[in-house]
């Protein structure tokens, strides 16, 4: 499917369907906890797999090894602050929140990514 639409597209759909995951489980309810995991798992295997060939697409081959640390030290840093804010906004303000914040993130960063795709090939 990246071969016809693109990875960057791809990506876009991954991270909209995230969104929409962050806004089921928002609900507050046991189906929405289901069909926020599932959609989840959707997410983790696309973004996943997405983001190591856009890494190996641009990176320059004598640069790959340094693209793929710098990236999942990224990854590890902006999860630990992530979810160490989610924490603090659950309890605070109880669990719709940062699934709302994460749901109303990914689809504007989705809307993004779909108007940017042309530039990254």
């Amino acid at each position: 499917m990246a071969d016809r639409f693109g990875k960057a597209t791809l990506l876009s759909i991954v991270y909209f369907a995230f969104g929409l995951g962050a806004l089921a489980m928002a609900s507050g309810t046991a189906w929405g906890a289901w069909i926020g995991f599932g959609i989840y798992g959707f997410f983790a295997g696309g973004f996943n797999a997405l983001a190591k060939a856009i890494i190996s697409d641009i990176a320059p081959a004598e640069l790959k090894a340094t693209a793929y640390g710098v990236y999942y030290t990224a990854i590890g840093i902006t999860t630990l602050m992530s979810l160490a804010t989610a924490g603090w906004l659950w309890d605070r303000f109880g669990s719709t929140l940062p699934f709302a914040i994460a749901s109303v993130a990914a689809i504007v960063l989705a809307g993004m990514l779909l108007g940017m795709r042309k530039r990254f090939y």
